[in-house]
């Protein structure tokens, strides 16, 4: 039993010497979000309500070039769902990769950073349409192809000098993505999307592995 607490003891003195945001820190990284809403359209003595939900993963990596600033690698995963009065009438899944740098500044405390992201994400998936039972309608379903640019503010907090928690926003979030038509590859449609300041669509929530090099403690 002493040697297992010893064991324990060792590991979180690790933790507690290893980096903050310091120049060679490599990072491991993970983080994800979920969305939600819905518009109603009122007619004579009927309402009609469409919903739309969607969640998003991501993990993956970062190195410090200097003390302020990273550059890294996250694997994604998206998927939405849209609801027409409770039934679904489509899924879209995504996934992808996005590359990132990033630049952290001090925040009036050892343990507060906050930092700007710029990223490039590449990503590929597919658009299902489903009819009133249920069933995938094939020449209603797409497959899809996405190119998108985003920069992101975000705050950041250490639990401990190699563990921490982040939440960042969609400042600007720009796309293209590409819906080619399942049955005829023939047919495509091109929709490009810009958004500033997407606040409840691209909240997110991350944490974070500092693995440092020579180690600092708070002050």
């Amino acid at each position: 039993m002493k040697k297992k607490i010893s064991l324990f003891a060792a590991f979180f003195a690790v933790l507690a010497l290893s980096a903050q945001v310091e120049k060679g820190a490599i990072v491991l990284m993970g983080g994800g979000g979920f969305y939600s809403f819905t518009s109603t359209d009122q007619g004579p003595g009927d309402d009609d309500e469409f919903k739309i939900s969607g969640q998003f993963l991501d993990f993956g990596g970062q190195f410090l070039l200097t003390d302020a600033i990273g550059v890294g690698l996250t694997l994604d995963l998206s998927s939405q769902n849209g609801f027409d009065n409770g039934d679904k009438i489509y899924r879209e899944t995504l996934n992808g990769a996005t590359l990132f740098g990033r630049y952290y500044s001090p925040c009036g405390s050892p343990r507060f950073y906050t930092y700007g992201e710029v990223g490039v994400n590449f990503a590929a998936g597919q658009s299902l349409s489903y009819d009133e039972e249920g069933d995938v309608v094939d020449f209603l379903s797409d497959d899809i192809s996405q190119f998108g640019f985003g920069i992101r503010p975000g705050i950041m907090y250490f639990l401990t000098p190699a563990i921490s928690i982040e939440a960042s926003f969609g400042a600007l979030a720009w796309s293209q993505t590409t819906y080619t038509n399942q049955e005829d590859n023939d047919f495509s449609t091109v929709n490009t999307n810009l958004e500033f300041f997407a606040f409840s669509k691209s909240l997110q929530f991350g944490f974070s592995w500092w693995l440092g090099r020579g180690g600092q403690s708070f002050k």
